[in-house]
């Protein structure tokens, strides 16, 4: 009896060690306490997990900036480049002060890659064609674009900011042309377009936590879409302004901006002003088509009459010279006028110079025109010089008399005496 039971322990014990080396059974899916086996998430699992990053309010904000026709930001390369330069007026004891310059330096998102440009669109809200190829005139380097890393350029710059928040350094806004909560919040639309959703609202979040300017109290979710509805007309109507004087915006693309205004934001305060300048553009852009349907002849080839009306409708592409923008616009001479090294000023071939060199029998036919509201491309003042000005100037470089004639009360009255002024009684007066 012994001996049995002794057999049936030693038995049962290598049975335990022989099943402790085997894989434990599956257990069936219909066992009560069995553990769920995992499965691969689906494409709509993923997305809804990155959707939940986003608040609502987040979500309704970029749709609702979705529908102002800005470039799609979806899955677009984040890059900086540089275009055109900052020019430094430094002074000293020296007989002539030094300039320097820098490189005029954007951050933005790469839209479409042509053959020899590239088509991006920066922070400011500005769509630019930047060439490849074509070197600046001053360094004679290329253009320079630089792919950058968007998660570590935004992470960067959320801790960059907090750092400068509790320094409360004034300095680091210096030089930018548009609000900080514009700027974050396009950022902000560039990391959600690229599937960064957290970062998206990190950014968000802090653009609703920058004070208001009156309140100095924080705006939160519910006034930043009114400080953007503010903020975008704003910056806009800004650049396209500025633009006016800037002979490679054309403008029918200025033309679209001022709509644009009117069209989006109804309410603004530029809305008015913005549609007064967009009926001229229109206007501008009807008489630029009709003029190139017309024979082309040279100036050489023309009358002097028909040199003179020719000469007057190229003032609306005058680009007159100013240095560093803080003298009164030349409109005598252009840039290229200008030598690049020593400043000389070589001999101006402007319509303006042009119709000065006509003199006397020009004369009519400008102060027909002194009344003449269409826009050139030069300014003085941050404010763009009408084709009228233009012409007040010219009668006034050719005949010096130093008198002034009230154009906008009544201009008319204004062309009669003036006629009388320069015609009629220049034999007396001389």
């Amino acid at each position: 009896m012994r001996h049995m039971l002794t057999s049936m322990f030693c038995w049962n014990f290598y049975c335990c060690i022989g099943c402790s080396n085997q894989s434990p059974p599956i257990p069936s899916p219909h066992t009560s306490n069995a553990d769920p086996v995992p499965t691969a998430k689906t494409s709509e699992d993923v997305r809804s997990e990155t959707e939940s990053y986003l608040s609502k309010e987040s979500r309704e904000l970029f749709a609702w900036y979705d529908t102002l026709g800005f470039p799609d930001l979806n899955k677009r390369k984040y890059v900086r480049f540089s275009e055109g330069f900052i020019f430094h007026h430094h002074l000293s004891n020296s007989p002539r002060d030094t300039l320097s310059y820098s490189p005029h330096v954007f951050h933005g998102f790469l839209i479409e890659t042509f053959d020899q440009e590239f088509e991006l669109f920066t922070l400011g809200l500005r769509t630019k064609i930047a060439s490849k190829t074509k070197p600046d005139s001053i360094t004679k380097k290329n253009l320079q674009f630089e792919e950058l890393n968007l998660q570590d350029e935004v992470t960067r710059l959320l801790k960059t900011r907090m750092e400068h928040r509790k320094e409360n350094d004034p300095s680091r806004r210096f030089g930018k042309d548009m609000s900080e909560q514009l700027e974050l919040f396009v950022l902000a639309r560039g990391c959600y377009g690229n599937g960064l959703n957290q970062l998206a609202q990190e950014l968000i979040t802090q653009a609703a936590s920058i004070p208001d300017a009156q309140t100095r109290k924080p705006m939160r979710m519910e006034g930043l879409k009114a400080v953007l509805t503010n903020e975008i007309p704003n910056l806009i109507m800004q650049q396209s302004l500025i633009d006016l004087g800037d002979p490679t915006v054309k403008r029918v693309e200025l033309l679209r901006r001022f709509r644009f205004i009117t069209a989006k934001f109804p309410e603004s305060q530029h809305t008015e002003r913005a549609k007064a300048t967009a009926n001229l553009l229109e206007k501008m852009v009807k008489e630029d088509e009709e003029h190139d349907l017309k024979v082309k002849k040279s100036l050489d080839e023309m009358a002097t009459q028909e040199r003179v009306a020719e000469l007057i409708y190229q003032l609306r592409n005058l680009y007159g010279y100013r240095f560093m923008g803080l003298e009164p616009c030349d409109i005598f001479h252009e840039p290229h006028d200008m030598h690049p090294i020593d400043g000389e000023i070589r001999k101006s071939d402007s319509p303006a110079a042009q119709l000065v060199t006509i003199g006397d029998e020009a004369l009519e036919q400008l102060i027909e025109s002194v009344d003449n509201n269409r826009f050139t491309r030069s300014v003085e003042h941050r404010s763009v010089i009408r084709v009228g000005e233009c012409c007040l100037r010219i009668i006034d470089k050719i005949q010096p008399t130093g008198r002034r004639f009230d154009i906008k009360g009544n201009p008319e009255l204004a062309k009669h005496t003036m006629k009388a002024w320069y015609i009629s009684d220049k034999p007396k007066r001389d």
